[in-house]
């Protein structure tokens, strides 16, 4: 494939297309941005968050090297992920629904900050890692989420 000859290795591009959501375009910009790496921690440390094995510091400490657009893109996939994998029964439980308002609250966060907006990052993603763990990082909701391949509901 063209991504494979992009990256170099069959191996190398599968990792990056599936850090990039399955789109070639964005998965052969990580490669040239060499930024692969920090996103599969930024995603393995979210992964622990949700399912209550890791604090909101980690992925605090996790998002450090990116920008505030990269952090909620991530923050905002890492949360729609979860909830795909959910069936009916989940998705309409409080954390569910929960999970949901946070979508939103990030959209509207992203939203004002390509009108112009400037917030300080540090604190809003303290905050919104904070809120995610609260809502969503019990385990509760991930418990059989992760393991689960892209496309699998229940």
């Amino acid at each position: 494939d063209w991504l494979d000859t992009v990256c170099g290795s069959r191996e190398e591009s599968e990792k990056l297309l599936d850090l990039a959501g399955e789109r070639p375009l964005l998965a052969a910009q990580l490669h040239r941005e060499a930024a692969g790496e920090s996103l599969q921690l930024v995603k393995h440390t979210m992964a622990g968050l949700f399912a209550g094995r890791s604090g909101a510091a980690a992925l605090a400490t996790a998002m450090t090297e990116q920008t505030l657009e990269q952090a909620l893109a991530q923050l905002y996939d890492g949360i729609q992920t979860l909830l795909r994998g959910l069936n009916s029964g989940r998705l309409a439980s409080a954390q569910g629904r929960a999970g949901f308002l946070l979508l939103d609250e990030i959209r509207q966060i992203q939203r004002a900050s390509n009108s112009g907006s400037n917030p300080n990052r540090q604190l809003l993603l303290d905050a919104l890692i904070a809120k995610t763990q609260r809502v969503l990082g019990d385990g509760g909701l991930s418990a059989k989420i992760i393991a689960q391949p892209p496309g699998n509901h229940r």
